[in-house]
């Protein structure tokens, strides 16, 4: 019998993306049009977790205490919840999906770097640059440059 753990998520897997919004091109007129994104707000069906997903992705001012106040459980069961189905515990998930989110607003809008600071949980232009920093050795200005191709910026809508 093989035991070795595998999480039945990865972080593309349960990742909410911030944009609401797609551009296309309209192929009548060649203009810049937004659609509407279809965003899955459940990606793992676990009530608890997907609200943990959610609560990361759309609060800059994020706080597990709270979190686990609001849902009455305690963090190590939290913890627990994470590590079974992703790999990671809570802090590690947390810090994986404001670093993806940090990375899509650099890369897909023009945010300046305190506003990306303000939607990632950042919430200081200081902050993220210490993030950036410490996980690229760079800049945000930097990071944005490395990451974005040409087109990038605008493509999505927040």
């Amino acid at each position: 019998m093989d035991t070795k753990f595998v999480p039945q998520y990865s972080l593309d897997d349960i990742y909410i993306s911030p944009f609401s919004e797609k551009r296309v091109y309209n192929s009548e007129t060649g203009k810049a049009e937004y659609i509407p994104l279809e965003r899955n707000l459940n990606p793992t069906g676990v009530k608890v977790m997907d609200d943990f997903i959610r609560y990361i992705s759309e609060n800059s001012n994020f706080s597990r205490k709270a979190f686990c106040n609001r849902h009455g459980i305690v963090s190590s069961d939290l913890t627990a919840l994470c590590r079974i189905l992703t790999g990671m515990n809570a802090e590690e998930l947390y810090y994986a999906i404001r670093l993806r989110l940090i990375n899509d607003l650099l890369r897909y809008t023009n945010l300046t770097p305190t506003e990306v600071a303000k939607r990632s949980g950042a919430n200081t232009h200081q902050n993220l640059c210490l993030i950036i920093r410490s996980e690229y050795g760079c800049s945000p200005r930097t990071r944005r440059l490395r990451i974005q191709s040409k087109g990038d910026a605008g493509r999505y809508r927040v």
